[in-house]
């Protein structure tokens, strides 16, 4: 598992991440110019690594969706406001036009032939279920999105908005 961004916010949850399995490894290189940047030539490229087998993964590989519900329903509200704040600073998007009201929404996107699409139809049964805030489910080209409008996104961002760390949300 590696990481290489120039996001700094993105290398300390990374970071913070691996080091609850291994103590991550980096790698400094010098790479060509960055196209748009001005003046800079010869930036530094900062990889962080883990170098793992199957049987050191901590976490499960294969995602089941009947035990993800079931771990989700044992959450506290806590922790499944939390799980899902991170489900947003990873693959959400939070959005509001200032000039109307109902352009608010939340989207949290998976791939469509990735095991984590999964995810998207569990979390909408739990919202619903949990906090009574009714998503859809969107198909798009290449992933899929659960999404939350207008008054249902601002009632799961009254639940969330502690817990989302990314700084650019």
């Amino acid at each position: 598992m590696e990481l290489k961004t120039s996001n700094s916010v993105d290398v300390v949850f990374f970071l913070k991440i691996l080091s609850m399995i291994k103590t991550p490894s980096l790698k400094i290189k010098r790479e060509r110019g960055a196209p748009g940047v001005k003046y800079v030539h010869k930036p530094i490229n900062l990889l962080y690594y883990v170098d793992l087998s199957a049987k050191a993964w901590p976490w499960p590989i294969e995602l089941n969706a009947d035990e993800l519900e079931k771990m989700l329903n044992n959450f506290g509200d806590e922790e499944l406001s939390e799980f899902i704040a991170d489900e947003i600073d990873g693959d959400g998007t939070v959005w509001y036009d200032y000039k109307s009201a109902s352009s608010v929404f939340v989207k949290i996107i998976a791939c469509k032939n990735c095991p984590k699409r999964a995810i998207l139809n569990v979390l909408k049964r739990v919202i619903a279920k949990r906090l009574s805030i009714i998503g859809n489910i969107y198909q798009f080209e290449t992933a899929d999105a659960l999404m939350f409008y207008g008054k249902n996104a601002v009632k799961l961002l009254r639940r969330i908005v502690k817990r989302v760390h990314y700084p650019l949300r």
